[in-house]
């Protein structure tokens, strides 16, 4: 039988299994439909960036994994998603931290949200004007906010952060405001 001669089920069951991954047991983002790579994007939130499904992604038609091993691992905090070309670069900021402030300098003294927050903004700010790495470091902005999130992360869990944001609790309104608006404004055209 050749490709050509494939029922129409035949190719709806080929594109199921494109989309699903045996071994992570979830949806791919990305496929290839044979002519391109194509996103996948019906299961993710564009909000928050992240899936709005977890226990039912398992695709019914197709037989679950029988290795033990898979389904303990798939319980675990899952790592098959993160980018390493992402987490390089940031371990590269790291690497220059640890050599200019000292390392593991984030879980000696406690560390402000603020100077960390300032600091994402001002390379965020810089990188969205167009100018990809850090002038000093060479290193990618978007690595240096990489770094300041996780530097805030791990001293929150080491009770090392201190939280002084300004905490208005006016901004999320405020964004869901500005999109009903921009809606409205699209439907009057």
């Amino acid at each position: 039988m050749s490709i050509n001669d494939a029922t129409p089920d035949e190719w709806d069951e080929a594109r199921a299994r494109a989309l699903y991954d045996p071994v992570t047991q979830r949806p791919r983002k990305t496929y290839w439909t044979g002519e391109e790579w194509t996103v996948n994007d019906d299961d993710y939130n564009t909000t928050t960036f992240g899936p709005l499904k977890h226990s039912s992604w398992q695709n019914e038609s197709l037989p679950p994994v029988e290795n033990p091993k898979a389904a303990i691992g798939s319980a675990k905090a899952p790592f098959f998603g993160i980018p390493w070309t992402a987490v390089i670069e940031m371990g590269t900021v790291m690497d220059g931290g640890a050599h200019k402030y000292g390392a593991y300098n984030y879980r000696d003294t406690r560390i402000s949200t603020t100077t960390y927050h300032d600091a994402i903004l001002r390379h965020f700010m810089l990188w969205a004007d167009g100018e990809n790495d850090d002038p000093e470091s060479k290193a990618s902005h978007l690595a240096h906010i990489m770094a300041c999130c996780a530097l805030m992360i791990d001293a929150d869990h080491g009770d090392m952060l201190e939280d002084d944001r300004s905490k208005t609790s006016n901004v999320r309104y405020m964004l869901e405001e500005s999109a009903r608006l921009s809606r409205k404004f699209r439907q009057e055209k």
